[in-house]
């Protein structure tokens, strides 16, 4: 996750490794969540 300063605004951008963390960490939720 790069925190990011643009002028005024400041936000997060998610990296696309950081998206694919979050899916695979939720798929690996719901295997051990689906006994």
């Amino acid at each position: 996750i790069r925190d990011t300063i643009d002028g005024d605004n400041n936000y997060t951008e998610l990296s696309k490794e950081d998206i694919d963390n979050l899916i695979n960490n939720f798929t690996k939720l719901r295997e051990e969540l689906n006994v």
